[in-house]
């Protein structure tokens, strides 16, 4: 699967489940072996795990691996070419990846709505 597509469809399902602060991170040009990094919040373990299973159940992929699901305080998926990370609000500001990878964040939110409402209208 194309992984723009697989990340459209990853930013609908967060949306849908009104997951939060979503930011994009474009890992190809850094030496990470992923393309990209979808993170997301979510407001407490209960609605991080809502997102999660959303994200497990309706992604055309398998994860490889999935980490943290158990704690629910930050869950990740990884899909090989894209690691999603859905956090609760507090450990995503402990950890900051966004500050991280600041300088690899990119807006694609605008097309992925466009993609989410082109399938839901099939």
């Amino acid at each position: 699967m194309d992984d723009l597509l697989l990340l459209r469809e990853a930013i609908a399902l967060i949306d849908d489940k009104k997951g939060e602060d979503v930011i994009v991170l474009d890992m190809r040009d850094t030496s990470m072996p992923v393309s990209y990094f979808l993170i997301a919040s979510g407001d407490n373990p209960t609605h991080v795990q809502a997102i999660v299973n959303a994200l497990l159940s309706a992604l055309p992929l398998q994860a490889i691996h999935k980490e943290g699901a158990a704690e629910r305080s930050w869950v990740l998926l990884d899909y090989g070419s894209l690691v999603i990370h859905i956090f609760q609000r507090e450990m995503r500001q402990f950890y900051d990846l966004d500050s991280l990878w600041n300088d690899c964040m990119i807006d694609i939110k605008q097309s992925c709505y466009v993609v989410h409402q082109e399938n839901s209208s099939m």
